[in-house]
């Protein structure tokens, strides 16, 4: 299994903060989240006064913060990179915060974290082929087909997805499904995948390697 590319990594950190000595003078606030963490696209004035706040195109650690939102419950922060990166930013975020803006948690606040990542792999077994039925499905659909579309087909497995129902999930925001699926305009011959997943991204590339790791068979 290889890693071929990280195409976003986001984490939803649901939370509510407060200012004991009063509200926070937000564009103070503001400036001072550009100054520590290089944003170069900051909310207008209008902005300001509503949320969420967006700050765009930030560094920590040299790696690129695509964006950063704050709303009433919680924060969103996104990037191309490695999901642990996402997961110190909002640590050192919440001890600078309390330090610098005098903000902690709320009494009532229930800490709650969502993890998402989306990554590229290039793996030496065909994913697609980790799950059963398998060649089975594709091939109702190619009994269909066959004679009436020249030059298409046949089809194959392009992947799967996996979803939580939502009378079993307990926390406030629904998790991310799992999905694996071809990446799009490559042969199938290259193995190459595109995966979706409420995971870290080491995590999202161990699961991907054990589907690799399962005997696979063409039905």
């Amino acid at each position: 299994m290889e890693l071929a590319g990280i195409d976003f990594s986001r984490i939803i950190y649901l939370t509510q903060r407060v200012r004991p000595a009063g509200q926070v003078y937000v564009p103070d606030a503001v400036q001072k989240l550009a100054q520590r963490y290089s944003f170069a696209k900051l909310p207008s004035v209008e902005e300001l006064t509503r949320l969420p706040l967006t700050l765009s195109l930030g560094k920590f650690k040299d790696v690129q913060i695509d964006e950063f939102q704050i709303y009433n419950d919680g924060i969103i922060v996104s990037a191309k990179a490695n999901t642990e990166i996402l997961d110190a930013f909002i640590s050192d975020l919440l001890s600078w915060s309390e330090r610098e803006l005098g903000l902690v948690d709320a009494p009532t606040a229930k800490p709650e974290k969502i993890i998402e990542s989306a990554i590229i792999v290039k793996s030496v077994k065909d994913l697609a082929l980790s799950l059963s039925p398998r060649n089975d499905v594709a091939e109702i659909l190619n009994r269909t087909f066959r004679g009436e579309l020249v030059g298409v087909g046949p089809y194959q497995l392009s992947g799967f997805f996996l979803d939580c129902d939502p009378l079993q999930f307990t926390a406030r925001r629904k998790p991310m499904r799992f999905a694996l699926e071809r990446r799009l305009g490559v042969p199938f011959t290259e193995n190459v995948f595109y995966s979706q997943a409420p995971l870290h991204t080491g995590d999202h590339l161990k699961v991907l390697s054990d589907l690799e790791a399962l005997p696979t068979r063409r039905v």
